[in-house]
């Protein structure tokens, strides 16, 4: 390095990396160049100009007030040196202390196209913070295009984040932390996974691609997410848009043009959380579930529509599916249950016959009471009954009875009755041969 280049001082709060020995040619390493020019300051508030060309980066430490800002997302190249470091690496700790408004616009990132460190990595250790940040770039080639690494205490938070992700050879988004701002898009996910979130409190203003969606996290909102395509899924939970965590909400989630083989399920639910309109087109929508691993918990499922097939999998237990509310047009269900497909259906009018053949679209294991007066529902009978156990559980405040005295409640003889007219109650029977036993209710 020169010696007039280690002398080089901008005072200006605009500055270029040309400025401070920056090549751009894609060969030379120029991450001393950048480092030079975001200055000493701890919060410089330093606009830093990135001129087109291509600019080869190791591990650059970004700082505090920083932004660099390129000329356009396809002039201005950042190009990552190797898949052990990432190209620009945001860490808060006691070496670097707080950082805080940096940025990187207008410009792209570009890997080496194979598995390894992310190309932006986003990390704090406490009580250091990586917050108001405002990251919109591009990435291209890269194993992931951005990474978050988040502690217990989530210092990582009110940043900003517009990104498009083309090529990824392992996750495109790993994010995290608390109350940032998403708008990300990724295309070509090789392993099948756009987004693995854990955030709290986080909006997802957008967040569209080709892979899963993985909201992990806990009191996040993601508005619009959609999935067009899975290149790949192997396990049997694999699904399009899966939530974990707790009390999250989608609202109008959709899932588009996916192959059942690749992708089992539409929406893959654990827990508590509500999913406003959710919506599945394309030819393959029938092949889709709704998947609910909830677990006891609380799960809300409002809207639906004639190209939502509105079909549930429990791959619990069935009492699973007392803690599902339904709101909007629902019409029919298949439920599964530990690998098992017994059936359900859900009943809109006065009367219902449960199904009495095993062969006939399954069996019917819970039955869901959903609009109507009084429901009559005619119990089936016969020796290849004994031992069935059947759920029935009601939506709306109405009587449920039996359309013959053939039910045994917790005390008493046989009777009609099944359920009051209450929303939520639920009653579960066996068959002994002659009576259906309730065994359980509430």
């Amino acid at each position: 390095m020169s010696k007039a280049f280690k002398n080089k001082v901008k005072l200006n709060d605009v500055v270029s990396v040309k400025d401070f020995g920056a090549v751009g040619d894609g060969v030379a390493d120029d991450t001393a160049a950048f480092t030079a020019a975001q200055g000493t300051s701890l919060y410089s508030n330093r606009l830093i100009l990135v001129p087109e060309g291509t600019y080869k980066l190791n591990n650059l430490r970004l700082k505090s007030g920083a932004v660099f800002q390129g000329e356009g997302y396809t002039s201005t190249i950042i190009q990552q040196a190797n898949t052990t470091n990432p190209a620009i690496y945001g860490l808060a700790d006691a070496s670097t202390g707080q950082l805080v408004s940096c940025g990187l616009l207008k410009l792209r990132v570009k890997g080496l196209g194979t598995a390894g460190a992310p190309a932006v990595k986003l990390e704090a250790t406490a009580p250091y913070v990586v917050s108001f940040g405002d990251y919109d770039f591009h990435a291209e080639a890269v194993s992931t295009a951005l990474q978050l690494v988040v502690a217990g205490a989530n210092e990582v938070y009110s940043n900003k984040f517009n990104i498009i992700c083309i090529g990824a050879a392992s996750t495109a988004f790993i994010t995290g932390g608390v109350y940032n701002e998403y708008r990300l898009e990724a295309v070509l996910c090789a392993n099948g996974k756009m987004l693995q979130d854990t955030s709290l409190k986080s909006t997802f203003y957008y967040c569209v691609g080709d892979g899963t969606l993985e909201f992990g996290g806990q009191m996040c909102t993601a508005i619009n997410p959609t999935v067009e395509t899975i290149a790949a899924a192997s396990s049997f939970d694999s699904s399009a848009i899966r939530v974990s965590g707790y009390d999250n909400t989608l609202i109008n989630p959709v899932v588009a043009e996916v192959e059942a083989a690749k992708a089992p399920n539409a929406f893959n639910i654990f827990n508590n959380h509500v999913l406003i309109n959710p919506r599945i087109l394309g030819t393959n929508k029938p092949d889709f579930p709704f998947v609910f691993f909830t677990l006891g918990s609380s799960t809300t499922l409002i809207g639906g529509s004639s190209v939502c097939p509105n079909k549930i999998e429990a791959y619990t237990n069935v009492s699973t599916v007392r803690n599902l509310n339904f709101l909007g047009d629902v019409s029919s269900y298949s439920i599964k249950t530990n690998g098992v497909y017994p059936g359900s259906s859900y009943v809109s009018g006065t009367t219902y016959t449960v199904d009495g053949q095993l062969s006939v679209n399954g069996l019917d294991t819970v039955i869901i009471i959903g609009s109507g007066g009084t429901c009559t529902i005619t119990l089936p009978s016969g020796s290849n009954q004994i031992g069935r156990e059947l759920t029935i559980t009601s939506r709306v405040a109405q009587i449920v009875q039996s359309a013959s005295a053939n039910v045994v409640p917790p005390t008493g003889g046989p009777g009609t009755a099944i359920l009051a007219a209450t929303i939520g109650k639920w009653a579960t029977l066996r068959y002994d041969g002659t009576n259906w036993t309730v065994i359980a209710n509430n």
